[in-house]
């Protein structure tokens, strides 16, 4: 797909070509769901109140996205993009991972935007605290 118009060879980027394949999935998802997705990818295991903290959200507008991406909220399906486990430490603590499923629609989408142009030649995007050795 084009960056934009006027470039016809260009390919998007990232941020953009992921939100446009969760609008394939679903036409209602807002860019703060896409964003909370990347999170999760780059920090698998993200605690939830951790989640919250870095998106600089309240607890119940993250909790919803969470919602959304994971299994539904209110009778609506959602999308099943995010798992949630209970940390072994602590059982209050409640820990987000991708599926199966979230990790393939990543996995086409960093192909499609040409993930090497992002992340130094890396495959996957780094982790929180790997971003200072890049």
């Amino acid at each position: 797909m084009p960056a934009n118009r006027n470039d016809k060879g260009a390919r998007r980027s990232l941020p953009l070509e992921l939100l446009e394949r969760l609008r394939d999935l679903d036409r209602d998802v807002s860019l703060k769901e896409a964003l909370a997705l990347l999170y999760v990818a780059e920090n698998d295991g993200i605690s939830l109140s951790e989640l919250r903290w870095i998106m600089r959200d309240t607890p119940s507008t993250v909790s919803r996205i969470i919602c959304r991406l994971g299994a539904g909220l209110d009778g609506k399906a959602g999308l099943y993009l995010i798992e949630q486990s209970t940390w072994a430490h602590d059982a209050r603590v409640r820990c987000l991972h991708l599926t199966q499923t979230a990790q393939l629609l990543l996995d086409s989408v960093w192909q499609q935007a040409g993930a090497s142009l992002w992340w130094n030649g890396n495959d996957r995007p780094p982790k929180v605290a790997d971003r200072s050795a890049g």
